[in-house]
């Protein structure tokens, strides 16, 4: 697989997720390891961010693309700046605050743009062939 890329529209209902980890798992499937399942639960903590932290009605937009060996999400949300993760740990018992913070842990980039309406990550894996994007990018040096 050279490259690959879906745009969708996400209603801002929790019956929607289902829906965003189906894209990500497709455009991500043939990924060796634990690759697929890193996009899959980054992509669906970053949707449900979207879901119960904007009032809005209007949808979120879900980007997925791929190339032999990374996996690009992209939400983008126009409803509001997406809270950039604080500095310190939210209290124990607070039921939120953590969501970025599982994002930065399986994912091997991410970001957000200027004006924080659009979150991204990358999840970079060995393909079905076992190779890596380690050695794929040796192999271009070569």
């Amino acid at each position: 697989m050279d490259s690959d890329e879906t745009e969708l529209q996400v209603e801002r209902r929790p019956e929607a997720i289902p829906g965003v980890r189906a894209v990500v798992a497709a455009i991500a499937s043939d990924l060796a390891g634990d690759a697929s399942f890193r996009a899959q639960l980054a992509a669906v903590e970053l949707a449900s961010n979207c879901i119960r932290h904007h009032d809005s009605a209007e949808p979120f937009t879900l980007r997925a693309s791929r190339t032999a060996l990374t996996v690009r999400v992209e939400i983008e949300d126009d409803a509001g700046a997406i809270v950039p993760m604080s500095s310190t740990w939210p209290p124990p018992d607070s039921p939120s605050g953590r969501g970025l913070r599982i994002v930065a842990a399986v994912v091997d980039r991410w970001g957000s743009s200027p004006d924080s309406t659009v979150v991204w990550f990358e999840v970079d894996g060995p393909s079905a062939d076992g190779v890596s994007i380690e050695e794929a990018a040796d192999a271009t040096r070569e």
